[in-house]
């Protein structure tokens, strides 16, 4: 197994170019889908049920942003089982809201699990948008 060669080079070089300066029907094409899912998921998330465990994701995000990783203890269990340090993300907002101006809206919604939910879902669309690149 050599060196790919110039024609697949050339190929694999068109196929990443297409994609950045695609047609703008492909642009409105992405852009559409992903809007249209960051629309549905956005207006959808706020009429759930938090779940059993969102709590515990929540609280274990939190515990990562404090460069914490000791797991939860847990009811059913000595500690909870949760090992991923993603769920950091859905604690950002928690973690920024106590550094708001007292009163503001913005802080009010951030300490929430819907502020949560909603960085879980533009990380989301952050990696839709990358795989069309």
């Amino acid at each position: 197994m050599g060196h790919p060669g110039p024609a697949r080079e050339a190929a694999a070089s068109r196929s990443h170019h297409l994609a950045l300066n695609g047609p703008p029907f492909l642009w409105l094409a992405v852009l559409l889908l992903l809007g249209g899912y960051l629309a549905l998921c956005l207006g959808s998330a706020r009429g759930l049920a938090v779940t059993p465990d969102e709590p515990k994701h929540y609280e274990y995000g939190l515990q990562i942003l404090n460069l914490n990783s000791d797991r939860l203890p847990s009811e059913l269990t000595q500690y909870d089982d949760s090992k991923m340090p993603i769920t950091a993300l859905n604690a950002v907002p928690g973690l920024v809201a106590p550094r708001l101006p007292d009163g503001s809206n913005i802080g009010a919604y951030a300490a929430t699990l819907q502020a949560g939910r909603a960085i879980t879902i533009l990380v989301s669309v952050l990696i839709g948008l990358f795989i069309f690149l």
